[in-house]
């Protein structure tokens, strides 16, 4: 029989991202009574988001529309397989316009509305995820200049493919 035992409950929480990204760390609890002692050990690696690689965009100007860009990831690294890439558009507004969402494939054909005057540019961005969900973006300028065209009909078109325009590359 025991006599005169307490048990204590006591969570150790951290709020998210306090710790550095890949760091190893040991945790020890050592707890001792009148009679008697113990140690426990927990030993851990942060995880990070996928090493750097690259992102291009080609061409680096085009025609709202018209012109098909070419988004393409290389040599991005994880422990954590399979990296997932999504694309996207700074709309300016603080909020990104999928391009697409969540894939293994690391590139992707878009067409693209053109840039706000007057510099007409447009940021391109790549995000990229490991299998926990830690990830990076990277961001690339481009110019899309507005279609000036004898007949609306091409950016109505253009219009009208924008949702359907995301195909693999090769």
């Amino acid at each position: 029989p025991t006599t005169g035992s307490t048990t204590v409950i006591t969570n150790f929480v951290l709020i998210p991202d306090a710790l550095p990204m890949r760091t190893t760390f040991t945790f020890t609890l050592a707890v001792s009574s009148v009679s008697s002692s113990g140690i426990g050990k927990i030993t851990f690696t942060t995880n990070g988001p996928p090493l750097p690689g690259t992102f291009t965009v080609s061409p680096n100007a085009g025609i709202e529309f018209t012109d098909k860009f070419a988004l393409s990831t290389l040599n991005w690294e994880d422990d954590d397989m399979p990296i997932m890439y999504a694309f996207g558009m700074d709309t300016g507004t603080g909020l990104v316009l999928p391009l697409r969402l969540r894939d293994e494939r690391p590139d992707v054909w878009v067409l693209l509305p053109s840039g706000q005057a007057p510099s007409m540019v447009v940021n391109v961005i790549a995000t990229m995820y490991d299998s926990l969900s830690a990830n990076v973006s990277i961001s690339v300028p481009i110019v899309v200049d507005t279609a000036v065209s004898s007949s609306v009909s091409a950016v109505e078109q253009g219009l009208i493919d924008f949702r359907s325009a995301t195909t693999d590359i090769g």
